[in-house]
């Protein structure tokens, strides 16, 4: 299997690994999966025609795949923190405005609650106090908070590849990646 994530921001090099793969070397047994964000592919983005003749390749298949309703983001939380979902409702209903269902961004939230001690583990399962999860989302955007756990990394950590020539300039931005935010 190999996952390539962002394909909106590919170069030449893994747009044309995909085509080679896709149109022109078979290989069995292969499961290609790419992931990009349809809004960011116009019909003038350099992605376009490739994705054009992609779709069309014998047993090639396009799954759209959506943010996560509210129950199934109360189930997400539920299972990330082994916790009935009628216990962790609350919760996830708190911080739902602020991910609008986005899988990543639900589990960023929670580990920055969790790094900053809003969410805390104890021998008889996780904690938080509802006043304090709303206070620290009132103050706090999902941007802003990735941005400080990334700052907290080791400096190699945080330096991030160049971006391609078919990055497009919004995509420049270190919170480019982040989507979705709601007040």
């Amino acid at each position: 299997m190999v996952f390539l994530d962002d394909l909106q921001w590919a170069g030449r090099t893994p747009v044309g690994f995909v085509d080679l793969m896709l149109c022109d070397t078979r290989i069995d047994g292969l499961l290609l999966v790419g992931a990009l964000r349809e809004e960011a592919v116009d019909a003038a983005h350099p992605l376009a025609t490739p994705l054009s003749r992609w779709r069309e390749q014998p047993g090639v298949r396009q799954l759209r795949l959506a943010n996560l309703p509210a129950p199934a983001t109360v189930t997400m939380v539920a299972e990330m923190l082994h916790a009935a979902p009628a216990v962790v409702a609350p919760l996830a209903e708190a911080i739902s405005p602020y991910t609008s269902g986005n899988p990543y961004e639900t589990v960023e939230l929670l580990n920055a609650l969790h790094h900053d001690g809003v969410l805390t583990a104890t021998a008889t399962g996780w904690q938080w106090d509802p006043a304090a999860v709303r206070a620290y989302l009132d103050r706090s955007e999902l941007a802003g908070l990735l941005m400080a756990r990334m700052k907290a990394m080791p400096a190699r950590s945080q330096r991030a590849p160049r971006p391609s020539p078919s990055t497009p300039p919004a995509a420049r931005s270190p919170s480019a990646g982040v989507h979705g935010i709601g007040p």
